[in-house]
């Protein structure tokens, strides 16, 4: 019996069913990220492949836990700013997970905003937080508005603002990735007459690759188990 060597954390949620596909089609790799009863620890050959929240692959691999990540660089990004450096790597962006952060409000507030120049409060995921206070949204927060308080949330920022909590919200969005009319009105902030700042500048989100910024962690290294496990997986017919 091969004993597992490697362990690689598997976002859930959004990213899950995307990285099942991934493994799957690139790798011919059979793993179960959602539905339940989920397996938290599923061994191919000399990998473990282990499911979690995604904002926690982040800490998993900083600490050593697990040796590589499938993750939104946007939590990466996150982790890094709250380190004070970097102590995670990409390794490999994804051709899935997509979308943006933005900065959005309610065009009346903003205007309103804009006239008074008073301190403001901003509604954010508490994942974001780093990126919302040292990132570019900081700075543009403090020069046209001074102080400035965030409410960290754990649902809907959206809903934050349209009941007047909070001045702005920050949060992820793929409106900008649409491409037709009808499609951009069925996202959440279209629906809801929100709209983005344009002052700031969208950051890009996508799934990655990470692990810790060390050279012994590579593509191609990766590749390589990945490339193992399907030749064990081949062997032993172990779909999860």
């Amino acid at each position: 019996m091969i004993q597992s060597e490697t362990k690689i954390a598997v976002a859930k949620g959004e990213l899950g069913s995307k990285i099942e596909g991934w493994l799957r089609d690139n790798y011919d790799i059979s793993i179960r990220i959602e539905g339940r009863p989920l397996p938290y620890k599923q061994s191919v050959g000399s990998m473990d492949f282990v499911p979690m929240t995604s904002k926690d692959v982040p800490m998993c691999v900083a600490n050593g836990l697990v040796k590589y990540g499938i993750t939104g660089n946007d939590l990466v990004d996150n982790y890094n700013l709250g380190a004070g450096g970097r102590v995670l790597k990409t390794i490999k962006e994804m051709d899935f997970g997509k979308g943006d952060l933005v900065l959005f409000s309610e065009k009346s507030t903003l205007q309103r905003l804009t006239s008074l120049k008073r301190g403001c409060k901003v509604a954010a995921p508490a994942y974001y937080y780093n990126l919302l206070v040292f990132g570019e949204v900081g700075d543009y927060l403090r020069r046209n508005f001074g102080a400035f308080e965030v409410i960290r949330v754990e649902g809907s920022t959206e809903g934050f603002v349209l009941n007047g909590w909070a001045d702005f919200g920050y949060d992820i969005t793929t409106l900008l990735r649409k491409e037709t009319r009808e499609e951009k009105s069925r996202t959440t902030l279209i629906y809801n007459g929100l709209t983005i700042v344009e002052s700031v500048a969208p950051r890009p989100t996508q799934a990655i690759l990470l692990s810790r910024d060390t050279q012994e962690c590579t593509a191609e290294a990766f590749g390589t188990l990945l490339n193992s496990a399907k030749a064990y997986m081949t062997l032993n017919q172990k779909p999860y």
